[in-house]
């Protein structure tokens, strides 16, 4: 997206989301209108505590938009990464390979990094943060001089200050998942790109999983300036690109 989509962009979806015929068609799945015969599932109980966990965090797992002005502390935001981005297993030093984490990764390449754009995590400067998931350490890439120039920049990068649809001025942060494409894409070609994006979903996911069992809010949000946000956690090439955004912030 660039910045010159947004008024048109958000015109056009407005539109479609608010048209009742619309949203039918794109709604309405194939396998929702199937008529082949169906095989409904048995009726069960989890037996095992982990199943009955998952289960739970299953239910709790949703988008929060609105968060409390007390902004979250780095302890939160610490367990918040850990929970759901964390290596599992040391390296395999006779194979080269990274170590494994706890998402599957194709190939077991792992293309994903971590970035946060620190709003109010307390503990934490204001700046742009790596997530270093080797040594379990937040490392500040650039910090933002002032009050005003971080606005001015989070507000053209993210559109912020032209859409009402998340509470940004009560967000603690932001989460950046920036891919590299050439450490898998020198494997699989183009389908390294799927691999990436399915990489970018697991973490995601994980991430919403995390905020429940933390009860902290998070949301995925697609309105973002490609170039602007790469250019923040320090990306200069081709095959370095922004692959999802999440929110974070304190709920009650």
């Amino acid at each position: 997206m660039n910045e010159y989509d947004v008024v048109e962009y958000s015109k056009r979806l407005n539109i479609i989301m608010n048209t009742a015929y619309f949203m039918g068609h794109i709604i309405d799945t194939t396998q929702e209108l199937s008529c082949f015969e169906k095989v409904s599932l048995p009726v069960f109980e989890h037996e095992s505590p982990l199943a009955k966990n998952l289960s739970q965090l299953n239910s709790m797992r949703k988008s929060i938009r609105n968060y409390k002005e007390e902004g979250l502390t780095f302890l939160d935001t610490a367990k918040l990464l850990t929970l759901s981005y964390s290596l599992i297993q040391p390296a395999n030093t006779n194979g080269g390979f990274p170590p494994s984490r706890n998402i599957a990764s194709g190939g077991g390449l792992y293309p994903i990094d971590i970035y946060l754009i620190n709003r109010k995590i307390e503990g934490l400067k204001r700046g742009v943060y790596s997530y270093n998931v080797h040594h379990s350490t937040m490392e500040l890439l650039s910090e933002f001089s002032s009050q005003d120039e971080f606005e001015a920049t989070i507000n053209r990068a993210f559109f912020s200050d032209q859409k009402q649809d998340m509470d940004y001025k009560n967000a603690s942060a932001y989460i950046i998942l920036g891919g590299v494409l050439n450490r898998v894409c020198f494997k699989y070609l183009d389908r390294g790109l799927r691999f990436a994006l399915i990489d970018t979903g697991a973490i995601i996911h994980s991430l919403y999983l995390a905020s429940a069992a933390l009860r902290i809010g998070c949301c995925a949000m697609g309105s973002y300036v490609d170039d602007l946000v790469s250019e923040l956690i320090g990306y200069k090439s081709s095959t370095q690109t922004v692959l999802g955004v999440v929110l974070i912030g304190k709920i009650q």
